[in-house]
């Protein structure tokens, strides 16, 4: 419920200070989607959720951004009762827009930062510990107005093995983007 409410309060304090300017200098982003276990992970993970924020701030004229931004997620287990993985990430990013932000666009971005997994077993303690993690993806980005965009993206996220294991998964995930600034262009 807190992260529901931190989250609330975030778009509600993006939705009062965003500037009307098609050119975003700086946007805040939030968004959710699936998550699908890959290597390791899908021995006994299933499809679970993600959802997250962040920002981006544009370097130079060009579509070039460096941002960062956080996330929380988790994935229950196959043939078990009760067991699940939750996942939070701590992220930073850079990636490139093409095409003029008035119109469709689309993106590509690498990720680096750590990754905290988490196993919760139904009985029991949970056992949790921090990697580094790294992955990239694409996307596209549809304007809805001068300042908000929706966009789509498919990312591959991997953590540093531990005990000889790995955590990866592909996540398909939509959100909205909010321009906050201009770029003086």
């Amino acid at each position: 419920m807190r992260r529901l409410l931190g989250l609330g309060s975030l778009f509600a304090a993006v939705m009062l200070t965003v500037p009307s300017s098609a050119h975003a200098q700086t946007s805040i982003w939030i968004g959710g989607g699936a998550t699908i276990p890959t290597s390791d992970f899908k021995e006994y993970a299933k499809t679970g959720w993600m959802a997250g924020a962040g920002f981006n701030v544009a370097v130079g004229e060009g579509g070039l951004w460096l941002g960062a931004g956080g996330s929380y997620g988790s994935n229950k287990h196959e043939g078990t009762s009760g067991d699940k993985t939750n996942l939070m990430t701590a992220l930073g990013e850079v990636g490139y827009r093409v095409g003029d932000r008035e119109n469709v666009g689309v993106f590509f971005f690498g990720n680096v930062g750590m990754m905290n997994h988490q196993y919760v077993p139904g009985t029991g303690s949970k056992e949790s510990s921090w990697k580094l993690a790294y992955g990239g993806g694409a996307g596209v980005d549809v304007p809805i107005t001068d300042t908000i965009a929706l966009w789509f993206a498919g990312q591959y996220l991997m953590r540093a093995k531990e005990d000889n294991e790995s955590t990866s998964f592909f996540g398909l995930f939509a959100g909205l983007g909010f321009a906050v600034g201009t770029s003086g262009m």
